[in-house]
């Protein structure tokens, strides 16, 4: 996600990388709200966890055809990045 923001920045006249971030943040907000208030209503934990994925695979299938046409030719390094994330948590 952060290499199509990057290249969708450089791409653009404008500097966006800011506001992806602060969109970023916004979503880990949200999600962590909507978990709250499904959880707090009562919905055991599985079944709100599938009413969220479900909501976050319908709101993906409508921004899918907004991404870059080319984004699969974007150099990434997975190995890299798992390792990257792996390491914020404090796993060596």
């Amino acid at each position: 996600m952060n290499v199509h923001a990057v290249e969708v920045d450089h791409r653009s006249e404008k500097r966006l990388i800011a506001g992806f971030h602060a969109l970023y943040s916004l979503g880990s907000m949200v999600g962590a709200l909507a978990m709250a208030t499904l959880l707090n209503v009562g919905i055991e934990l599985l079944y709100a966890a599938g009413v969220w994925l479900l909501i976050c695979i319908i709101i993906w299938g409508f921004s899918v055809n907004s991404l870059l046409p080319d984004a699969a030719k974007l150099k990434v390094y997975p190995n890299l990045l798992f390792g990257q994330e792996v390491s914020c948590f404090g796993w060596d």
